[in-house]
């Protein structure tokens, strides 16, 4: 086990072995390890910072994609934020993404709202909700922004916590 230096608050695992890493992140929340980011292996890993670019990376895909992110993908999105793209920018990319246009296609904005709600919050939009939204878009903000404002709601964060609060696997 080595400590990266570049990340004084990561492990690196030598192997390749998932539930060698499975059980060492559960070690590290048993012990109470605070601020340990990340559990490294070779070829991937597993990402604690549910408050950090890990947990942003992984709510993103549910806001986005209504899904469970694939751990490649997981792990290309968290090594863009750490190596310093803004949540918006990678809001940006899943828009912009072909899954997102396979997906939904051309959205209005009112559809573009809507479907967050969807994704998120698994229920159409209230009236006010859906108004205020649609309204900021109107207004120029980025559909990016709006991305970025679901995908990081507390509840967003609250229902996702049980998913990623004993770590988030991923590869590189």
């Amino acid at each position: 086990m080595v400590v990266d230096p570049q990340r004084q608050r990561r492990i690196i695992l030598a192997g390749e072995d998932d539930q060698r890493g499975r059980l060492l992140a559960a070690l590290v929340a048993a012990l109470g390890l605070a601020g340990i980011e990340r559990i490294a292996f070779t070829g991937g890993g597993i990402a604690l910072d549910t408050d950090g670019n890990g947990g942003m990376a992984y709510r993103l895909y549910q806001a986005a994609f209504n899904r469970t992110p694939d751990h490649s993908g997981l792990g290309y999105q968290m090594q863009a934020l750490d190596n310093g793209l803004s949540l918006s920018q990678v809001a940006a990319n899943f828009i912009a993404s072909p899954e997102f246009q396979q997906t939904y296609g051309a959205l209005n904005n009112t559809q573009f709202v809507t479907q967050l709600y969807q994704n998120v919050l698994h229920r159409a939009p209230d009236e006010g909700g859906l108004a205020y939204h649609v309204g900021n878009l109107a207004g120029g903000m980025a559909r990016a922004n709006v991305l970025m404002g679901f995908s990081e709601s507390p509840e967003n964060q609250a229902a996702l916590i049980g998913a990623i609060g004993n770590g988030m696997l991923y590869t590189v």
